[in-house]
């Protein structure tokens, strides 16, 4: 785990932490050297009786408090720009590794519960080893001196100390498991639960609607009592835990004073060193009580860990290398799909030519949309037969697909997204060539496609900032954008899903007769079964 976490420490972010630890030792010395001052002023007031003697004492202490306090303020914010920026590295790298996998990934998944979980995991593994490591540091150099002082003053009451030294060790090799397994499910059935309340909120509008309200406050509370009966599983095993801790403190503390005790009254120590005695003793259990406290967090953290290298051992979709400078023909040769579990959707073979206008129409559910992604690349290795590109027949797995999509395909999606930023941006977010699309241009499509009267009513035009949360865009609206989106993009192939279901009349002519000046030199693909469409295409393509 140390490994796995230390290489996400940026060069700057480990000199940091490099001093912090340097400033933890440092504090960690004044506080040993603390109890010593205490026990030595108690002796030293007894035999002088002066008050210069408390003067300087209380001089030394408050010079250590206050550089104590000076050094907390510097380590609180270096351990605060740490941990957050350490954090963040693993939590943008377990998404870059996610958006990387197959699209296959996500069935079954909610966004909300894969969030949770990889934010949840990244910050637990992440906090858990920049704590440890200074802590490590900061307890061993705190026990072997506290070790070394007592070993000098009192080696019975050393020597007590490491027999329960031995049983915190036999009780967490005893514990250690259960504590792992019923962390992995605590944490499992709390991502589950936020992913169910965020469905409460996020389909507010829906529930609303339907009058469904009984149905979705019936899956929380069930996902609740789930996560409550878990949470009370580990709590007990968790208290059993933290149950032996104080009980082998207690009776620690009790054989410290007995011993202690006679000690003095023999006079083999004086009330100031026995004070010495006390701390230093303490100072040994609260390091031993650390190491037990760590054993237990350790096996939280490693099932965060688990959890994430659970994700990271999920191969990456492997694409080709190879650059299309154009396209001018698909062929699909026998290409099938299935989803999981499920029988194929079809089997396809049709070669897709430029200069032609193809219709894909079928009943729900017989894969239209999942066609066109396929096509996009988004379910390479998980389809069989062949798509090829030119007379070259270069296979889809071949092509560098992020260069595919950004300057070959374009899709104009049914369930469309908004990307939060202005409604120019959002027009021009696919525009990869730096403005090869003249603003004169875009405003001639927003024209054609009659949004220049919603424009109007914006505060701010096209610089009105809108997103998926923007509840002005009517359905219509969002698809022009989409619509407009692709337009500008001007890709070889042109995939459109179901783009006239929010379009009035009007705006649907117009953006036939934008597909008929556009089809010279691109292949278009519509999946509809818009009847006004059928006008202009070369080919139905039926799927059943």
């Amino acid at each position: 785990m140390c490994r796995f976490c230390w290489k996400y420490l940026k060069k700057n972010l480990k000199i940091l932490y490099s001093v912090l630890i340097i400033i933890s030792v440092f504090t960690s010395l004044l506080s040993v050297l603390y109890p010593y001052i205490n026990g030595k002023f108690l002796d030293f007031l007894i035999l002088y009786k002066n008050f210069k003697i408390i003067l300087i004492f209380c001089s030394i202490l408050i010079l250590i408090g206050l550089s104590n306090l000076v050094l907390g303020y510097f380590m609180r914010i270096i351990q605060t720009k740490v941990t957050s920026d350490a954090s963040y590295a693993l939590n943008r790298a377990l998404v870059e590794h996610i958006k990387l996998l197959p699209y296959t990934f996500w069935e079954g998944k909610q966004a909300a519960y894969v969030n949770q979980r990889i934010n949840n995991d990244a910050n637990a593994t992440m906090s858990f080893f920049l704590a440890t490591i200074s802590g490590i540091i900061i307890q061993v150099f705190i026990f072997t001196i506290s070790f070394g002082l007592l070993l000098y003053v009192s080696p019975k009451i050393l020597f007590s100390l490491l027999t329960f030294l031995i049983l915190y060790v036999v009780i967490y090799l005893v514990l250690k498991s259960n504590i792992f397994k019923k962390s992995i499910i605590l944490q499992e059935l709390k991502n589950n639960f936020f992913s169910t309340l965020n469905e409460q909120l996020s389909k507010g509008k829906f529930i609303k609607l339907h009058s469904l309200n009984a149905l979705y406050t019936k899956e929380m509370d069930f996902s609740y009592k789930k996560l409550i009966k878990s949470t009370l599983n580990y709590q007990k095993t968790s208290y059993i835990f933290d149950g032996f801790d104080s009980l082998i403190t207690i009776f620690a503390q009790a054989v410290i004073l007995i011993i202690g005790g006679i000690s003095f009254i023999n006079n083999d120590i004086s009330i100031g060193l026995f004070t010495v005695v006390l701390n230093y003793f303490n100072m040994m259990m609260n390091s031993t009580r650390y190491f037990f406290g760590l054993g237990k967090s350790y096996q939280e953290a490693k099932a965060s860990y688990h959890r994430i290298q659970e994700i990271l051992k999920l191969e990456p979709l492997r694409e080709g290398s190879v650059i299309l400078d154009a396209i001018f023909k698909i062929d699909l040769k026998k290409v099938s799909f299935a989803y999981r579990s499920k029988s194929p959707l079809f089997c396809v073979s049709l070669s897709l030519e430029r200069n032609k206008i193809y219709q894909i129409i079928g009943d729900n559910g017989t894969g239209k949309t999942t066609l066109c992604e396929l096509i996009s690349g988004m379910f390479i290795g998980d389809y069989a037969g062949e798509i090829c590109f030119n007379k070259e027949q270069v296979e889809l797995s071949e092509l560098n697909l992020v260069k595919f999509r950004k300057n070959n395909i374009g899709i104009t999606e049914q369930d469309i997204t908004i990307y939060r930023g202005s409604i120019k941006e959002n027009l021009m977010l696919l525009n990869t060539t730096a403005l090869a699309v003249s603003l004169e241009e875009m405003n001639e499509l927003i024209s054609k496609l009659f949004l220049s009267d919603f424009l109007s009513h914006q505060p701010f035009g096209l610089d009105t900032i809108i997103s998926d949360e923007y509840s002005n865009l009517s359905g219509g609206e969002r698809q022009k954008i989409a619509i407009i989106r692709q337009l500008i993009q001007n890709p070889d192939v042109m995939i459109f899903d179901e783009p006239t279901a929010f379009l009035d009349q009007e705006s649907v002519m117009a953006f036939l007769s934008i597909l008929q000046q556009k089809r010279s030199d691109k292949i278009i693909i519509v999946v509809s079964h818009d009847k006004r469409i059928e006008s202009i295409v070369d080919q139905v393509i039926p799927l059943s």
